[in-house]
């Protein structure tokens, strides 16, 4: 059987004025007791900015501000950021 699949809001930027929230993704009880969780960056509509390519947690914890920025570079230029 397949554990519940959980997502919670961990963290909330402003990158050249475009709110960016990091989504902790996991499945069973616990975070940490998933080894494969994942982070999805979502703008503030709602949209997954990194679709199909889940930012792995490598235990470095949350993605940090500057490395959220520096993941969605392609993004912000073509978002006009």
């Amino acid at each position: 059987m397949m554990s519940k699949f959980h997502s919670e809001t961990v963290a909330s930027y402003v990158i050249d004025s475009k709110q960016v929230d990091v989504v902790l993704c996991w499945q069973g009880k616990e975070p940490e007791a998933d080894k494969d969780r994942f982070y999805d960056l979502y703008d503030s509509n709602g949209s997954c900015l990194n679709e199909g390519e889940p930012w792995h947690d490598d235990g470095g914890g949350i993605p940090s501000e500057v490395d959220v920025r520096e993941g969605l570079k392609d993004w912000l230029e073509v978002s006009g950021g």
